[in-house]
């Protein structure tokens, strides 16, 4: 199994109310709908950090950076699965448009993208 895992920062000029609407607009979920559509992913989440003091202090206690703000992950049977959409038009265009929209609210420059592997 290979999960693909999105954290994000948003952009210092975002506050948070904000990066949550966007987060949870219907021109996001549309994206990540068609994405979903697109790519097949076994299973699709978004989910959002909880702003509350035990995260804070999870982050202190080991002298870390500031938490994330979300995170979306996707997963698949396998790596293959993956290889078929970069060559893809269609879904380098739907690419685009999500980094778009998400440009407008995301740091790249402090978010991270990965791919685990779990298995058994």
């Amino acid at each position: 199994m290979i999960r693909f895992v999105h954290c994000m920062m948003r952009r210092s000029d975002v506050d948070e109310t904000e990066f949550r609407r966007f987060w949870n607009s219907p021109e996001f979920d549309a994206l990540n709908q068609r994405l979903a559509t697109l790519i097949e992913p076994i299973q699709a989440r978004r989910t959002l950090v909880l702003n509350i003091d035990e995260n804070q202090k999870l982050m202190h206690e080991r002298g870390g950076a500031e938490p994330f703000d979300a995170m979306l992950e996707l997963w698949f049977d396998n790596g293959r699965a993956l290889q078929r959409f970069n060559a893809d038009p269609g879904y380098r265009a739907l690419m685009a448009e999500m980094e778009a929209l998400q440009a407008r609210f995301v740091d790249f420059s402090r978010s991270v993208r990965f791919f685990t592997e779990w298995g058994d």
